[in-house]
């Protein structure tokens, strides 16, 4: 037990060997009292472990979570969103009715979402997907809620993706070199499919032996620090190690803002601001909106990530493999379209594409936008062009002189877009292609 009020309760629990803490809530109708309590919670915070703010508020954070009823004041709602914001606080997803509280006075109903769960940083690093169920309403005007805490163990490994991070390394381009320049027989499109997936696993086996875990590193130079530090108050010849020390700290913390930024899809902001903190926000954020916990399949609802996995992968194949009527004569259609190709037009279109004509189309592509479905940026091959840029070039114009385009250069990866802010059936999704 950490603290009791007439307010609130707040425990420490431990959660499959996680230290967890607990703040369950019932605030007061008053203005003044439930001022006093968002104060008192406000010192329950950390930022070391999980903590759980979940209960009464007996407020909502916007029109759109009640119907029925008079509206609520300003500054009632503006003191909840104010709490909310200034200590990093995020709603957990949730999954049942979007109402957790009725009212039938007078034959006026009311319906409002007073009962939520808040959670911090912490928790969304250690619990990122995990979500609230709105349980049916039986002796209460209430309804129940049920947090699920839900690890980040993934059920299968995770996609290749290049990390902007890596072109901070000293060995980076060697490491390049060596695997681009390694014999290859084939040539055109071909030849560039092979390096790519040979420089690929290449990265792969690097990253792990070589670079590392940033985040261990980072913990093991913060732990040397400290070490150092305190060496330093009784033998002063470790301080050109210290500062050594702090200078490969300093590199450590741009590469793990760099990596945070490629994974929040911010950008807004600069690099080297030190913006690590929102950018892990950001991305927890956007992780937190594409998970889906539950949606209606083919004869129910269906709760467990492998079979909406499953459902999804067999609803849109349906949809995308139909086949597409064949055998109608277009050509009186052709006569509406208006001949706006000169000769001069046409030919400059036939002409062998140049090296400037391929280097300007890559570097017009933002080095932060999404990768290709072989997980390369236009980053990596902009600070590697020194290295890949013949095999690229030669590539190009034999796919504009007419070749095949290889399978692993052609693939194709669906992207599901959420058009509903609450998903109800696979209908509720826009695929997209991402080429």
């Amino acid at each position: 037990m950490v603290a009791v009020t007439d307010q609130f309760i707040a425990v420490d629990m431990n959660w499959d060997g996680k230290v967890v803490r607990l703040i369950f809530i019932y605030t007061k109708c008053d203005y003044i009292l439930r001022r006093e309590l968002l104060l008192s919670l406000g010192q329950l915070m950390s930022s070391s472990f999980p903590v759980i703010f979940v209960g009464d508020y007996n407020i909502v954070k916007n029109e759109e979570e009640r119907a029925g009823g008079l509206p609520v004041t300003r500054v009632a709602k503006n003191d909840f969103i104010q709490f909310i914001d200034s200590h990093g606080l995020y709603d957990l997803p949730f999954l049942g009715s979007k109402f957790t509280w009725f009212s039938n006075c007078n034959g006026s109903m009311i319906w409002e979402r007073l009962d939520r769960a808040l959670t911090n940083h912490a928790c969304l690093d250690q619990f990122p997907n995990s979500i609230v169920n709105h349980l049916e309403r039986s002796h209460s005007d209430h309804a129940p809620l049920l947090i699920q805490l839900v690890d980040p163990r993934r059920s299968s490994p995770s996609p290749f993706r290049f990390q902007r991070m890596w072109l901070q390394h000293p060995l980076f381009l060697h490491v390049i070199a060596e695997s681009w320049n390694r014999e290859c027989h084939l040539s055109g499109l071909q030849r560039m499919a092979f390096k790519l997936k040979r420089l690929k696993g290449d990265l792969k086996l690097w990253n792990k032996v070589v670079f590392g875990n940033i985040f261990q590193r980072l913990n093991d130079a913060r732990d040397k620090i400290l070490l150092l530090e305190n060496q330093l108050l009784s033998d002063d010849s470790v301080t050109k190690e210290l500062m050594e020390l702090k200078c490969s700290y300093d590199h450590l913390l741009l590469q793990e803002e760099i990596y945070r930024k490629q994974q929040s899809r911010v950008k807004w902001l600069e690099e080297g601001d030190r913006n690590t903190a929102l950018f892990n926000a950001m991305a927890r954020e956007n992780q937190q909106k594409i998970h889906v916990s539950e949606i209606m399949g083919p004869s129910c609802i269906l709760t467990d990530t492998q079979q909406i996995l499953g459902a999804a992968v067999e609803f849109f194949k349906s949809h995308l493999d139909r086949e597409i009527e064949s055998g109608r004569d277009l050509s009186p259609m052709l006569s509406l379209v208006p001949n706006l190709v000169t000769s001069e037009d046409n030919e400059m279109l036939l002409s062998v594409i140049s090296k400037h004509e391929v280097y300007d189309a890559v570097k017009g592509i933002p080095e932060d936008s999404a990768p290709s479905p072989n997980g390369f940026s236009s980053s990596s091959y902009i600070h590697a062009w020194a290295i890949i840029s013949d095999d690229l070039i030669a590539a190009v114009q034999e796919f504009f002189a007419g070749a095949l385009c290889a399978d692993a250069l052609g693939a194709s990866i669906i992207s599901l877009i959420q058009t509903k802010d609450k998903l109800n059936t696979f209908l509720d999704f826009r695929p997209i292609s991402i080429c």
